[in-house]
Parts: structure tokens; sequence; C-alpha cells
């Protein structure tokens, strides 16, 4: 589901898993301002997957990563980020920007790890997210201390 910021689209692109990205568009052009499948190798590094670990893993480092790549994902948006969750459980915060894709984290859910193409939802400080038959609630509220 696309979600239109002043005069931008964002939306996921792709048929296929392999496929997908995410966009942002101007309104007014039909320009694609950028795209990103999530991966920045740049940034991240060489990821590989590990059999023996059934993960994803930093060449360089040897440890254990998330997902590099969303595939067909979802987001909402949440005063000005984005909280996408990609279709085999990537969770990840990204800020609104028409310039460029600005990842803030990521991380990712096991439990989410298959055709998860439903928005995530966010409700009294829980985040929900949902593949076909799981349902995966965090508490995401912030923490007051009693100072």
């Amino acid at each position: 589901t696309p979600i239109v910021v002043g005069d931008y689209v964002y939306g996921f692109s792709g048929r296929h898993e392999s496929e997908g990205e995410l966009r942002c568009v101007d309104l007014k052009t039909g320009e694609v301002k950028w795209t990103t499948t999530g991966y920045d190798r740049e940034a991240m590094g060489r990821i590989v997957v590990d059999r023996q670990k059934r993960a994803y893993v930093n060449e360089a480092t040897g440890k254990v990563v998330p997902r590099p790549t969303f595939g067909r994902g979802s987001k909402i948006l949440v005063g000005d980020k984005f909280i996408i969750l990609g279709e085999r459980g990537l969770l990840t915060l990204a800020k609104v920007n028409p310039e460029k894709y600005e990842e803030i984290s990521r991380t990712e859910f096991r439990q989410i790890d298959n055709q998860a193409w439903t928005a995530p939802v966010l409700s009294r400080g829980r985040l929900y997210l949902r593949r076909e038959k799981q349902l995966l609630c965090l508490d995401v509220a912030p923490k007051h201390s009693d100072d």
C-alpha cells in the first residue's frame, strides 16, 4: 500500500520476492527519486547465508545479521518515520526522506518468516506483525524513568 507524504509517494514495487524494492516517486513529475531493496552493501558489507546456522552472516565479521532485503514489504507512517515489514520478517525503522533512503535500525523476527504482506499495526504502544498463521505483538511504548 503506497503512502503519500507531501509531494512524494512511497511504496513497494515488484511481483516476486527477488524483485521487491521500496521506491520514492515524485507525484508531480513521476520521477523515481530512489529505490532500495533494503540491502546497502557499502554500509552492511557482504552478507552470505550460513546454512549450518540457518542465518545470514556478515562475511567479514562472521556475525549473524538480520535478513538483508525486504522482498515485497509493507509499511506504516508514524510521525516522520516508516515502520517497514519485509515479507520474511525483516523489521526496519527509516526516516521519511524524498532525497534518499535513510535507515535508522533493523531487526528480524523468525516467527514472521514468510509471506508477511499485511502492514504492521501500531496501537497503544504495541506493534502487531502478522503473517498467514502467526501474530506477533511487540511492546514498543517508551519507557518512563521514575527520576
